[in-house]
């Protein structure tokens, strides 16, 4: 009997598996327009502190693909020096249920002219759950699984980052979990399986093409030990600082496009689409994400820009190719 309900459980883990060991690879593209949704090393990256939330629904096809409830925010806490943030999502994709917080600390350190470092550590709780109510087959109230209606796994990480930074140019390495251990399910048997180790490259640049308009390029890179990795290439115009609309291919088969701006009173507004181009992705439907972010002590119309860079009429006479996009910190 229990090797019946092994298999159902080995089969989810088999389905889900992939999103499992890969524990947080980049399915959304908030990150473009929220940097510390990428490496959260980058908080205060524009300045101000900030507040994010972000809805996913995933494999519009598939009935119970994934579903993920997002916030992040982040503030200041010396002289734009020193920044704490935290994150919270809930990820629901059929009878498997995945919740983090995490918890993170950065700082922001001048190199040079118009060059900077950014710091960033942080610590993370995973919890993994599995409803077996809605597992077909699977009798939650059979005494060999001790009338588990939930198999629930749970364990801890810890992270870090680096950016440099020079004018409009960012290159970005880091472990968003730089621990390998388990996450085990409380059944009889103890089944578990490994977190692994991640690493996570980026790069980009913000390109000059007139008064209104900028383009920026971007590519991110994703590796999970013994997984394939992942691969992520955008390119996102900007008009007046305050409108933007760009377009993103991801190496598992997805294109994506996105479209926002800034509103009014720091509030801001991001919508994408994706559509699968192979594999699962190609028959498993389009996907949807709308983020709502808000900036406090948000001044003026420019929302792509740092508060402290110079005034666009300075700043286009004397640096017509890059754009300054981090405070002048002096230490």
């Amino acid at each position: 009997m229990m090797s019946k309900y092994l298999k159902y459980i080995a089969l989810l883990l088999l389905l889900f598996g992939g999103m499992i060991k890969g524990q947080d690879y980049i399915q959304s593209s908030e990150y473009i327009i929220n940097p510390y949704a990428l490496n959260q090393a980058m908080a205060g990256y524009f300045g101000y502190p900030e507040i994010h939330l972000d809805y996913r629904k995933q494999w519009l096809k598939i009935y119970g693909g994934p579903e993920t409830y997002n916030i992040s925010a982040f503030g200041n806490l010396y002289q734009e020096k020193m920044w704490l943030g935290g994150e919270a999502y809930r990820d629901q994709t059929g009878p498997l249920t995945r919740i983090k917080a995490n918890l993170s600390y950065s700082y922001i350190l001048k190199t040079g002219e118009n060059q900077h470092l950014f710091f960033g550590i942080w610590g993370s709780y995973y919890q993994n759950s599995i409803n077996l109510s809605n597992l077909v087959g699977v009798d939650p109230n059979d005494p060999l699984l001790n009338h588990l209606g939930t198999l629930n796994g749970n364990t801890f990480n810890v992270g870090f980052g680096l950016v440099y930074n020079s004018r409009n140019f960012n290159f970005g390495f880091a472990m968003p979990n730089a621990l390998t251990n388990k996450n085990i399910y409380l059944t009889p048997d103890k089944i578990s399986f490994d977190m692994q180790r991640e690493y996570l490259f980026h790069v980009s640049n913000l390109f000059w093409l007139s008064d209104n308009w900028e383009i920026q390029a971007m590519g991110v890179y994703q590796k999970t030990i013994n997984e394939p990795g992942n691969l992520d290439v955008s390119a996102t115009f900007f008009l007046a600082e305050r409108f933007w609309v760009g377009t993103l291919y991801r190496s598992s088969g997805v294109v994506a496009f996105n479209a926002g701006g800034y509103l009014v009173g720091g509030i801001s507004v991001n919508y994408a689409y994706e559509l699968g181009m192979s594999g699962i992705y190609r028959y498993s439907g389009p996907s949807n994400e709308i983020s709502l972010s808000f900036r406090f002590g948000m001044k003026g119309g420019s929302y792509y820009r740092n508060k402290n860079a110079y005034s666009n009429h300075v700043r286009r006479i004397k640096h017509r190719n890059y754009r300054l996009n981090v405070p002048q910190i002096i230490d």
